[in-house]
């Protein structure tokens, strides 16, 4: 005979209060929960790594200034001649990188006078070209002059000019992967704005130059 306490459902006692326990299952997450989740990751990923890439930036311009403030002490003459003996820069790219003309620059380099505000952007270009060196740029002066991109003629120079030393220093020390990212950060429409006939090429030396395309 089957008595009445083993028909009922199997139940967990508290002997000290004699309740009965409830055991919590839990719910699996649903797919939705678990793509707000994912995308909650991403955005906190992509802040952080903003915050990184701005601190990057932040730290370079203000090592960039540092190291000027140190080159303007030197006589404009002699950082002209570092910038044409040394690096190989012509006097056309210095001028165009301060924002001159090649024959203003020629007198400086001859003993004339240069404004406070000239003197400063020549010290600036002087700093900026030690810092790609130790950035491991073997010709910093060709690599501001080759094309970033085969095709279109916008160079490491226009970039200075425009101001965009940032993205030359990340570039230069491999924080952009590649040469469509910096010009996507520039400008969105560089392939329709800078297109070119001109191309990239290993000279003999094994140094890169550039030369018309075919037609």
């Amino acid at each position: 005979m089957i008595s009445s306490a083993s028909a009922e459902p199997n139940q967990v006692h508290n002997t000290s209060t004699s309740s009965v326990q409830e055991k919590v299952v839990a719910i699996p997450q649903t797919m939705a929960s678990a793509v707000r989740d994912v995308v909650v990751l991403r955005n906190l990923a992509e802040a952080t790594n903003s915050a990184v890439a701005d601190l990057y930036r932040r730290v370079n311009a203000s090592d960039l200034e540092r190291r000027t403030g140190f080159k303007v002490h030197e006589a404009v003459s002699a950082l002209l001649g570092s910038l044409a003996d040394h690096y190989g820069m012509s006097w056309s790219h210095i001028a165009e990188l301060i924002g001159v003309s090649a024959q203003a620059v020629r007198k400086w380099r001859k003993g004339e006078l240069a404004t406070g505000e000239n003197r400063l952007n020549v010290a600036r270009v002087a700093a900026f070209l030690d810092l790609l060196t130790e950035m491991q740029i073997a010709d910093p002066s060709q690599w501001l002059e080759v094309p970033l991109v085969a095709g279109f003629s916008i160079t490491g120079l226009q970039l200075y000019r425009a101001g965009k030393v940032d993205l030359l220093l990340e570039w230069a020390d491999k924080r952009i992967d590649t040469p469509e990212r910096v010009l996507d950060m520039f400008d969105p429409r560089w392939r329709v704005k800078y297109g070119s006939n001109y191309e990239t090429f290993q000279a003999d030396d094994g140094n890169l130059s550039i030369r018309r395309g075919s037609e």
